[in-house]
């Protein structure tokens, strides 16, 4: 009786989503974006308990669920609230998976005293999302575009759920949640960016991407693959510093245990003024140093007497250019700096992608 009364259930749930799925289209898309997916949909409690009325007996209408409509959207709404709250300790969770060097003490101990939308807004609210390899390896996501994305591409998956723990993850004594959302936002790295420019800690997302969307906040590194300040944002910045940060801190791991011990390592993206990699821009100054970008050329490969390769020009005029690297490969040279109006016919995406 109990198992049949169930599946009932179940089927009249299904139709329910589909119900549901059909009136969100005439929602607008920006209000859609914080609305639930299909499988939250059928849970509001209004078409719970449509799914469970009559002993779960019959079809569910479409007369039936427009009749509900206006509880539908008035709970959608309180949906909303509720997701934000979640995100917020997923944002937590996915904090003591990171390592302790991340400061996470101080990290929860701040979130515990902000409200949920304070919470959201601050520098290292970012996350990403590893329920299925391909589908979701879109990169780091404002809580927003993280929502957004968990109601397109997980539509069968309730908000703040997973079908099981993440594989590479074991679980967590401090976590309330399983998911496969994890944070991406750092308290230290984007915490020391913000501080080597006076930037308080509690400054809105929002307004950081306005200062890199101007020009003014900025990295000084001259990264050719960093795209314009008008096409990033504090995400972009924030992605660039952190990864050559924790680049360098894991390589400093690796030679303190052996590896690599003869190798000179260089921090090319120090946070600590006065020669901090992240510098802000006073207001209404020229904008031009955060457009500067460095310019790649390929040397040609030579061979170990300094002549060139097949096809090749000879080594001459390039400074030593019979040294060994040079001799196993072509070599990455540093030319000047591009700066606003210039373009570089030589610059590859190889030279590119290794500018450091």
């Amino acid at each position: 009786m109990q198992e049949a009364y169930n599946n009932r259930v179940h089927q009249r749930s299904k139709q329910l989503s589909g119900r549901y799925v059909d009136w969100v289209q005439d929602i607008s898309e920006q209000e859609r974006a914080l609305m639930p997916n299909p499988c939250d949909g059928a849970l509001l409690p209004c078409l719970y308990d449509l799914a469970r009325c009559n002993d779960a007996q019959g079809d569910i209408t479409h007369e039936d669920f427009l009749a509900l409509a206006g509880q539908v959207l008035v709970q959608a709404r309180a949906y909303a609230a509720r997701a934000r709250a979640t995100a917020v300790q997923m944002l937590l969770d996915g904090m003591w998976y990171l390592p302790e060097s991340e400061a996470q003490e101080s990290w929860a101990k701040e979130l515990e005293g902000l409200s949920t939308d304070e919470a959201l807004s601050r520098h290292y609210a970012l996350f990403e999302c590893k329920r299925i390899s391909g589908v979701c390896d879109t990169g780091i996501f404002t809580f927003e575009e993280l929502h957004a994305h968990w109601r397109t591409a997980h539509p069968q998956h309730s908000w703040g759920t997973a079908a099981s723990p993440p594989p590479h993850h074991q679980l967590n004594a401090r976590c309330k949640l399983i998911t496969h959302i994890c944070t991406w936002g750092s308290y230290r790295v984007g915490g020391a960016m913000l501080d080597a420019v006076g930037i308080p800690r509690e400054t809105p997302r929002t307004e950081l991407d306005g200062l890199v969307k101007a020009g003014r906040l900025y990295c000084s590194c001259g990264d050719p693959s960093m795209p314009l300040p008008e096409d990033s944002d504090w995400r972009t910045l924030f992605g660039h510093v952190a990864g050559h940060v924790h680049a360098f801190e894991l390589r400093m791991e690796q030679r303190a245990k052996g590896s690599h011990s003869k190798v000179t390592l260089k921090n090319t993206h120090v946070l600590t003024a006065p020669n901090a990699c992240v510098q802000l821009i006073p207001e209404g100054a020229d904008t031009s140093p955060a457009y500067t970008r460095l310019t790649i050329g390929l040397l040609p490969h030579v061979r170990a007497d300094g002549g060139a390769l097949a096809g090749g020009a000879p080594g001459r005029g390039v400074g030593r250019a019979g040294t060994a690297p040079q001799r196993r490969a072509g070599v990455l040279l540093v030319r000047g700096r591009l700066r606003p109006g210039q373009e570089d016919a030589g610059l590859s995406g190889f030279a590119a992608g290794h500018a450091h």
